[in-house]
């Protein structure tokens, strides 16, 4: 019965973890070309982080689409054209 009772209280707990979203991904459903078009756009920026993440999901989430070999060239530009040091923020 005890055995029952915790086995049960796991997969509840476990079941659980899943329900809630940690965090919502605003490009969820976009295309290979609108994921691009945007990543090209924050490089463009020079916000290469932004440009790094979005590059990422591209080739994660389309990694046989013709965008895919792109995003793999410009991680590593984005990554080099990253400054090492980067002032703080003025308050």
């Amino acid at each position: 019965m005890n055995r029952s009772v915790a086995a049960l209280v796991l997969v509840l707990f476990f079941a659980g973890c899943g329900l809630f979203p940690s965090e919502d991904d605003p490009t969820k459903g976009w295309s290979a070309d609108k994921l691009y078009k945007e990543a090209k756009s924050e490089l463009s920026d020079n916000n290469f982080d932004k440009a790094i993440k979005l590059y990422e999901k591209l080739e994660a989430r389309y990694p046989y689409g013709r965008f895919a070999q792109q995003a793999q060239i410009a991680v590593p530009f984005c990554l080099c054209a990253t400054p090492l040091w980067r002032p703080p923020p003025l308050a």
